[in-house]
């Protein structure tokens, strides 16, 4: 009875060998047995009962019962870690997103407290621009052309307004000027997070790591520090919606079901684009398209490896299984590269107005003529590297005094945790994206070096792109690419807090490595000499401290201890918050009546209560007033200001007589302008210009002895009849700058105005202006307004040619008598941009909308083809987990 026993034992084992060497190897060799116990790299333990091996776990020399009975307990114990991960990673998801919350509803406390943001570009930029804009669009006038800046200004043309961004239109169209002006501001962060959390999600199994890790880049240092450069800020929070998008656009399958989803990728990536062209800054859409290209090239390698090693094996074939190789060339490159490029040509294509207007404002700007200096501003020094591990050493957090340009502190958690896991990661798919990640991160910190390496000087060969500047901008990709390999890590982080264990001496040695190298980078710095520009000692130790406190938590998850992954959250958000709200958030918030009634007012102003004033008179790349734009709220205009483009000029307005001819008044006291030959100073804070000419007036004649300066007249031809000096009696002398003009026969400019010849400024909105003028002869009409191309005029309905008049002034030739002459702002580029982005809404409605459309009904009349395409035309079952695999 013994003997019979044992014997059907042997037989039940032998059976059971051969079904689970069957079912590991259909599983396609991805290192999984029948019982859940993985084997590192797919390969079979031998059996001591079978003469060949088998897929089964060690020790599987057992007799069969007692083998049930493991792996039933095995079994069990498996199920109870996977609850266990869920549990941990729950926990950081949950946490996670109440810190996010927190963190979005502390940064828009002032706006709940009836308060707006005031700091740097904020108050100095960004709020008098759109104050304009919304004014413009309440009252439904033409906002494209700005009068109160540089006498005149192309506020399109300019592009960080983004005035012709659907969300910007509907805000400031719609709702209260604060409520717009704050909610454009703050919704870029959620939005940037969920949409970082949806592509790490996509990637990572563990949705809580890819929610904290999709939280440590959107509240980091470089969107908390940037808090000030909106626009900046809304472009890169496209980034990971697009990434989405494009691993959407690219995922294997076919159908009906493959193409809609297909489809609808490809609408997502030419909106996503367009949005981001229509923001106005293109610097970052150029590194939104880098992280991109990376992105997909780096899917295609993985592709290629993919396809290394057929997934099937003869012992499977009576499966029905077919083999797969995933496809890799030359042409699948090319066709991947192709649907990419189409997608993102037609969202440039919509966004052409936006770009048409700029790349026209640029032709006639002074970064149009930049030298290679002006381009390396803003280099991220190599000792900056130091924020690292000790973000409050220095007085101003960076090596320089550009806080919210030089910032690199990443956030003690994820640092720690990238050390960590760099160390201790297992080979597998987490290992390989972290390093190529990895590699694509440091290499953009490279080139955030800027003149400190010479491989950024391969940029300035590039087509407009090799005219930006601040190279430190490049840490926006280094700063994303460290929040993913966090991710990656705490995925690692939530499986071994599940199998509780103190870890190697060498993973241990990596927890504690960053906290000493603060600790010696702040010993280091009292010993060399930096004592003025250091922080006090207690901001100098927060750096070790945050990072011995970030090991010691993440140390405490690896033993297991059930509160340590909700700590771990929180301490993250709290350091995150504290770093970035300090410095740009909560600094110069006010109330919007009173930031508009606190800005500087001229002395006393003309009878309409408003006139023209020059506060900085600042050249490119000179550091202006913090007040930058603000007198704009007060109503007054300026014949300077601060913008990115601002027009190139002939005049040098650092003279008396040249402030004259633009009609400035007043000019602010500063050490610019403090040594100006001829101005009356009126108190400490204002200079006043004497006989200031009239804004609309009769060119003055050059020998009259009245006006120093030479007059300077350009032909130009805006008008749609297009031929050089029409009238024939005007030419431009090319040997001078500012030259006189040269006269013909009829010497009309030196003629002296009769008692008769009057000249009168009818009305005035923005981008037109008219003008009701007598003549006793044919005189030149100047208006003291800045010179642009796109500026047209009319006589009594009748079109007529521009000139630049006295250097950088709007002129036109009146003939005798009485007549309405009118002024509008008609840029042929702008004109030529709606069009384009109306074609491009066209083409992609063709390109995408039709299919997208075809498929749902597809899909709708026959449901069941959505199933059969895993066999028949789509994907098959191994492809897929194939895929997944991936």
């Amino acid at each position: 009875m013994c003997s019979l026993v044992v014997c059907l034992l042997s037989i039940d084992h032998k059976m059971a060998c051969r079904k689970a060497s069957l079912g590991a190897r259909f599983s396609g060799g991805g290192g999984f047995t029948t019982a859940g116990a993985q084997i590192d790299g797919g390969e079979s333990a031998g059996c001591i009962e079978c003469s060949t091996p088998c897929d089964v776990e060690p020790g599987a020399n057992e007799p069969a019962l007692i083998v049930i009975l493991q792996r039933t307990m095995k079994t069990t114990a498996s199920r109870t870690t996977i609850s266990d991960v869920h549990r941990v990673d729950g926990a950081i998801w949950s946490w996670s997103l109440l810190g996010g919350v927190l963190l979005c509803a502390a940064m828009a406390g002032p706006f709940f407290a009836g308060r707006v943001y005031t700091f740097d570009d904020l108050g100095a930029f960004h709020l008098p621009l759109r104050w304009f804009y919304a004014a413009c669009l309440k009252r439904g006038e033409s906002f494209d052309w700005l009068p109160h800046l540089f006498g005149g200004f192309y506020l399109s043309g300019e592009g960080q307004v983004g005035t012709y961004h659907p969300l910007h239109w509907a805000l400031y169209s719609w709702a209260d000027f604060r409520l717009a002006f704050c909610l454009e501001l703050l919704l870029a962060y959620p939005f940037m997070w969920a949409g970082l959390y949806v592509f790490f999600r996509r990637w990572l199994e563990r949705r809580g790591a890819a929610l904290w890790g999709a939280m440590a880049f959107s509240f980091g240092s470089f969107s908390m520090l940037h808090f000030i450069h909106m626009n900046a800020v809304g472009v890169v929070a496209h980034i990971g919606w697009l990434l989405w998008a494009i691993d959407v656009l690219l995922s294997p399958g076919s159908g009906a079901s493959a193409r809609r989803r297909h489809c609808a990728a490809g609408i997502a990536i030419v909106a996503l684009t367009a949005s981001q062209v229509l923001l106005g800054y293109p610097q970052y859409v150029w590194y939104s398209l880098l992280a991109e290209a990376t992105f997909l090239f780096s899917k295609l390698l993985a592709h290629r490896h993919a396809g290394a090693t057929r997934l099937t094996s003869s012992a499977t074939a009576s499966f029905a299984t077919p083999s797969i190789k995933m496809p890799f060339g030359w042409k699948n490159a090319i066709g991947q590269f192709g649907r990419w490029g189409m997608a993102k040509a037609l969202g440039l294509l919509i966004g052409s107005v936006q770009l048409a207007a700029t790349f026209e404002q640029l032709q006639i700007s002074v970064r149009e003529s930049v030298d290679s200096s002006f381009r390396i501003m803003g280099s991220l020094h190599p000792l900056n590297v130091v924020q690292l591990v000790a973000p409050y050493l220095l007085v101003h957090r960076v090596v320089g005094r550009n806080t919210h340009e030089l910032g690199l502190y990443v956030g003690a958690v994820p640092l720690v945790l990238v050390a960590w896991w760099f160390w201790s990661a297992p080979r597998g798919k987490r290992r390989a994206v972290g390093y190529a990640t990895a590699v694509a991160g440091l290499f953009a910190l490279v080139l955030s070096f800027g003149r400190y390496t010479p491989i950024y000087g391969l940029q300035s060969y590039l087509p407009i792109i090799g005219g930006f500047r601040c190279p430190s901008r490049y840490s926006v990709l280094f700063q994303m690419a460290v929040a993913a390999c966090a991710a990656v890590a705490c995925c690692e982080l939530c499986d071994r807090s599940c199998s509780p264990s103190r870890g190697s001496r060498g993973e241990r040695y990596a927890l504690t490595l960053p906290a000493l190298v603060a600790l010696l980078v702040a010993i280091a710095s009292f010993a060399v000499g930096w004592r003025p520009y250091l922080a006090p000692v207690g901001k100098i130790m927060a750096g070790p401290l945050l990072l011995a406190m970030a090991a010691w938590l993440i140390a405490q998850c690896l033993q297991g201890r059930r509160w340590a992954p909700a700590a771990l959250v929180v301490f993250t958000v709290v350091d995150l918050g504290a770093y970035g709200l300090s410095y740009a958030v909560y600094r110069e918030v006010v109330p919007l009546e009173l930031y508009a009634a606190t800005a500087p007012r001229p002395p006393r102003t003309s009878r309409s209560g408003r006139c023209r004033v020059a506060y900085d008179l600042a050249d490119l790349g000179e550091p202006v007033s913090p007040l930058g734009n603000r007198v704009l709220l007060t109503g007054h205009t300026r014949i300077d200001g601060y913008a990115g483009l601002p027009p190139a000029r002939q005049l040098d307005y650092r003279n008396a007589e040249t402030l004259r001819l633009a009609s400035v008044r007043w000019v602010r006291s500063t050490p610019r302008t403090a040594n100006i030959d001829g101005l009356r100073r009126y108190d400490e804070h204002w200079l006043e210009v004497p006989d200031t000419l009239p804004r609309v007036r009769w060119a003055t004649p050059a020998n009259s002895g009245s006006v120093a300066h030479p007059i300077s007249v350009e032909t130009i031809v805006p008008s749609s009849q297009r031929r050089p000096n029409p009238t024939g009696e005007i030419e431009r002398d090319h040997n001078t700058k500012n030259s006189a003009v040269v006269r013909t026969e009829n010497r009309l400019a030196d003629r002296v105005a009769a008692p008769t010849d009057q000249v009168v400024l009818v009305g005035e909105r923005p981008g037109k202006l008219w003008v009701r003028a007598t003549a006793s002869q044919r005189r030149l009409l100047i208006v003291a307004d800045s010179f642009h191309p796109g500026w047209v005029a009319t006589i009594d309905g009748q079109s007529t040619t521009l000139v630049r008049a006295e250097g950088d002034f709007i002129g036109c030739w009146v003939p005798a008598g009485s007549h309405e002459i009118s002024f509008r702002f008609e840029p042929a580029g702008l004109w030529w941009g709606k069009r384009l982005s109306l074609l491009g809404m066209g083409l992609a409605l063709v390109c995408y909308g039709g299919p997208f459309v075809a498929a749902r009904c597809r899909q709708r009349r026959c449901p069941e083809s959505v199933s059969n395409s895993l066999t028949t035309g789509g994907c098959t079952s191994a492809e897929a987990m194939a895929t997944n695999d991936l």
